[in-house]
């Protein structure tokens, strides 16, 4: 027999680790595009950190606060037609724990997607929520391909069942 290693070497969260190791999170955003071109993601060290950077500082969390924590009421507080809004954030764990993803647009919902989620995403997400009057469709294949599972407007799925960890596009 052949024995094979392998590294993965990523700028995304690290969402596996050896088990003596802790598990690390990482708070990322991206904003999807209206070409379904995959998007370029940045990761802070804390969920609220995500967030302001998210909105352009128009929503300051506390330091503490929990990637699952977030409410509607703060979200739009100060928002107007022309301000960065969330539309939506996938987790690694269910009922959004571990990484998050927090999607972000300046225009609102309309028709935004990725053909491919950003480095790292690609079959992690088990919980997803959607905010600002936005849904989601994950799908199992990049561009679009395969089963789907949807997530309706301002809606939330703590757990994603058995399509958990099969998210390539969305």
């Amino acid at each position: 027999a052949v024995a094979t290693s392998f590294a993965v070497i990523s700028a995304a969260p690290s969402l596996a680790s050896a088990a003596s190791a802790a598990p690390t999170t990482r708070q990322c955003i991206a904003a999807p595009t209206s070409s379904g071109a995959a998007p370029a993601m940045t990761c802070f060290a804390t969920f609220a950190a995500a967030i302001a950077a998210a909105t352009g500082g128009r929503v300051e969390l506390g330091t503490d606060a929990a990637p699952g924590s977030l409410t509607p009421d703060q979200l739009n507080a100060g928002a107007g037609p022309l301000t960065s809004v969330i539309i939506g954030v996938d987790y690694t764990g269910t009922s959004y724990t571990g990484s998050s993803l927090t999607w972000f647009q300046s225009a609102g919902c309309g028709s935004y997607t990725a053909s491919s989620m950003p480095t790292g995403w690609n079959d992690v997400v088990s919980s997803v929520a959607t905010y600002s009057g936005c849904g989601s469709t994950l799908y199992q294949n990049i561009n679009f391909g395969g089963t789907t599972s949807s997530v309706g407007v301002n809606a939330s799925k703590s757990t994603l069942g058995s399509f958990n960890d099969q998210a390539s596009s969305q």
